[in-house]
């Protein structure tokens, strides 16, 4: 497809691999002789019904039906084709937020210093539930009178600034590299220059991370998590609301979401077995 080639030239590896997804696994189950004119909601329900029957989560399932319908839109747009419906179905796209309690959060600070993995989870935690991907592209430049400014890539998003804990700054002189304009070694002017590159490093150093901490988890007896660097957000964000002074618009606009209902479910979420866990303490480590 034309698109698809404009979004490898562009460099927009990420949309480009949504599309490919949906042209692979997708599009294959609509009907044969489907157009943007006779295409029904009903097909759309068949080939998740599919999906779903050969294992794919709705997670994975909605990656493709936002492909389908930006492309539909687009279409629409050059007049090639009519509006685009309603994509009622019901995908269960939303993941359960997973939190770690404070006596887990002590045991990993013993350790600070011993474990990258380790390391990177605390500054995660510090710098206000960052993700990954941004901690690995946050430059020096953008700290300024000891303060971190940046904007989160997924969203673009820009979040307050907030002061460089000390715990951090210690963390980050070990990682220190005086030829990089980077603060954590992950990614290299040099090499990584482009959007795609980029992702590709982040990625790879991510799973490997991912790997070692879930071995460390493990060790510390700390209970199993899908994405144990995600929990850091969600931690800090349970954290948060628990803060007296804090409200529910204000936790948005520290976490940088777009939408309050994003929000919402970070902290409403909480099992109430585990509730005693972060009711005691404020914000603060």
């Amino acid at each position: 497809m034309l698109f698809l080639k404009h979004l490898s030239q562009t460099d927009r590896v990420s949309s480009e691999e949504q599309y490919k997804y949906l042209l692979n696994r997708f599009v294959p189950l609509l009907p044969h002789n489907c157009t943007w004119y006779n295409l029904t909601l009903n097909d759309l329900q068949i080939a998740v019904s599919k999906l779903r029957n050969q294992g794919l989560r709705d997670s994975s399932i909605s990656v493709m039906t936002r492909a389908l319908r930006t492309l539909w839109s687009m279409e629409y747009d050059k007049g090639n084709a009519p509006s685009p419906p309603s994509f009622n179905l019901k995908l269960r796209t939303n993941s359960i937020p997973e939190y770690l309690s404070r006596n887990e959060i002590k045991k990993m600070l013993k350790l600070v210093g011993k474990y990258e993995s380790i390391d990177v989870w605390v500054l995660l935690y510090l710098f206000r539930g960052m993700n990954f991907k941004d901690l690995a592209l946050l430059r020096k430049d953008q700290v300024m009178n000891n303060r971190i400014y940046y904007s989160r890539s997924k969203t673009g998003k820009e979040v307050p600034s907030f002061p460089l804990h000390q715990l951090a700054k210690n963390i980050l002189y070990n990682y220190k590299r005086y030829n990089s304009n980077y603060l954590m070694p992950y990614l290299s002017e040099d090499i990584h220059k482009t959007f795609r590159s980029k992702e590709n490093r982040i990625r790879k150093v991510r799973k490997q991370l991912t790997k070692d901490i879930k071995y460390v988890f493990k060790e510390l007896n700390i209970k199993s998590v899908k994405r144990p660097f995600y929990t850091a957000r969600y931690t800090f964000a349970l954290h948060l609301s628990e803060h007296p002074n804090q409200d529910l618009f204000q936790i948005k606009r520290a976490l940088g979401h777009q939408s309050i209902v994003t929000t919402e479910r970070y902290i409403m979420r909480l099992n109430m077995s585990d509730l005693d866990d972060y009711i005691e303490e404020s914000i603060v480590i």
